[in-house]
């Protein structure tokens, strides 16, 4: 019995094995990139508010509500502005090099669970060949056996064939798309909130002035 023979035989098996492998991938990415996709959305939505607050309080000089909030929210915008003004006896260079430092401390915030979204973004398609391998031995023990006219006839009636196909390439392709739009959004929302918080903290130090 050779090699195809023996897979033939454990087709079936493995094919439930590794399609469980990737639906599971597949699920868990989801979801993951779910929770991103809600957790950026809800921050975004907080921190503009928190900016316009603070442009409407420096506006009114309402000093009172600035020391409220500087004291009692905690959030990534005044995170960064916090540490803008720490800087603010030096130059403009000084207090933006603080303020990109301090991005830095903030970003496990932005990047929780995208390294392993990353990881399963990679095994998906490695499980995908695995499983058009596994599904279609049976093509290559005719190969092996030169029966090119059954070849031919299996490859156009194998609707299985176009099943797996279809289902790793949609596995494959969805949370590939997601996660880099996810990467995107973290990286789009990590450029507004910075310059947000260059903005604020070179008008309080003008307004103090």
């Amino acid at each position: 019995m050779n090699l195809f023979q023996v897979l033939r035989d454990f087709n079936l098996p493995f094919l439930i094995i590794f399609f469980f492998i990737i639906s599971t991938l597949f699920l868990i990415s989801f979801i993951l990139i779910i929770e991103r996709i809600i957790y950026f959305r809800k921050i975004f939505i907080n921190e503009k508010k928190i900016f316009k607050d603070l442009n409407s309080a420096l506006n009114n000089k309402d000093t009172f509500f600035i020391f409220n909030l500087w004291h009692k929210v905690f959030s990534p915008l005044v995170n960064l502005i916090k540490a803008g003004l720490d800087k603010r006896n030096y130059s403009v260079f000084h207090i933006k090099s603080a303020i990109e430092q301090a991005i830095i401390l903030e970003l496990p915030k932005f990047e929780k669970n995208l390294t392993i979204i990353g990881v399963f973004t990679i095994l998906l398609p490695i499980f995908g060949l695995i499983v058009l391998f596994v599904s279609n031995i049976e093509i290559f023990f005719l190969l092996e056996s030169n029966n090119n006219y059954f070849l031919g006839f299996f490859l156009l009636r194998n609707i299985k064939i176009i099943f797996t196909f279809i289902y790793v390439l949609f596995c494959t392709f969805l949370i590939t798309f997601l996660y880099y739009y996810i990467i995107k959004k973290k990286n789009c929302m990590i450029f507004i909130f910075e310059e947000w918080a260059k903005k604020l903290v070179i008008s309080i130090i003008d307004k103090r002035e």
